[in-house]
């Protein structure tokens, strides 16, 4: 028995219809694909579908399912909205081609632009974007689509590619300021687990040392921290290019040790 079977008068089935308009079902892979983007992994969106779910289903397992309750449901609903407000937006644009990457590269780009502050609260109230964010995705997904464009050889494989989303993430695009007025007080993303305070840590972090030509014992003496004696001959900058997903993977990195390493980075910046 469904949910909408449960409400036992045509009253409460009438409103439940009111509360879940059937604009606003979406499957298990559509979930996928707006968790994903808001994430800021929309590489995996361009897996397909059905690769996509797989890694989101991966996720949840080794993280924990969230809490479902009412902020869940009018935050998914929001994410929901945003994604096919862009695909609208894009369906304007008269481009050719790599629709659906384009839009999650753009999405995912200004979703971190906005440090997760694009109000999905306002969102599910209005049950619409506003102009101003309108215009703002349009441009982004815009720009998504010309540098997918751009890449050499299959531009479908090129945008599977975390390299790919990593260089689109740090490309400067043009908005208009009105966006950003609009943008909540607070961002709409709580880590559940230390792994992903760190990562978003991390993320935030790393590209301000990308040109640093420092060794890491240059930077033991600047943040009073010992780290791993093999290596205080490395570069920062060869840390700073590495992204989470490769950090994690380099051998003898330990989460004690990565996590010691976010917290010189963290003291240089405000050194």
């Amino acid at each position: 028995m469904d949910d909408k079977a449960r409400q036992e008068t045509p009253a409460r089935r009438r409103e439940w219809e009111k509360q879940t308009p059937a604009h606003q079902k979406f499957t298990k892979t559509d979930l996928a694909k707006f968790e994903h983007a808001w994430m800021g992994l929309p590489h995996l969106v361009c897996f397909g579908a059905e690769k996509n779910f797989v890694r989101f289903a991966e996720r949840m397992e080794e993280d924990g399912k969230p809490e479902v309750n009412r902020d869940y449901f009018w935050h998914t609903v929001a994410k929901a909205i945003l994604w096919r407000s862009a695909e609208k937006l894009f369906d304007t644009l008269d481009l050719k081609g790599y629709r659906a990457n384009s839009v999650a590269y753009g999405l995912a780009w200004l979703v971190e632009e906005s440090g997760r502050r694009i109000d999905l609260n306002r969102i599910w109230t209005e049950q619409r974007l506003s102009p101003a964010l309108c215009e703002a995705l349009k441009t982004a997904c815009k720009a998504a689509w010309g540098r997918l464009n751009q890449q050499q050889g299959n531009v479908g494989e090129a945008s599977k590619k975390v390299e790919c989303w990593e260089a689109f993430r740090r490309k400067k695009i043009a908005l208009p300021e009105a966006w950003r007025k609009e943008l909540a007080e607070r961002p709409f993303a709580v880590p559940r687990t230390e792994e992903e305070t760190l990562s978003a840590a991390w993320e935030r972090l790393r590209h301000k040392f990308l040109a640093d030509t420092r060794m890491i014992e240059d930077l033991e003496a600047l943040t009073g921290k010992q780290w791993v004696r093999s290596r205080q001959c490395d570069t920062v900058s060869s840390y700073a290019v590495l992204t989470w997903e490769q950090l994690r993977r380099r051998r003898g990195l330990g989460m004690k040790k990565i996590r010691n390493l976010i917290e010189m980075f963290a003291i240089a910046e405000g050194a």
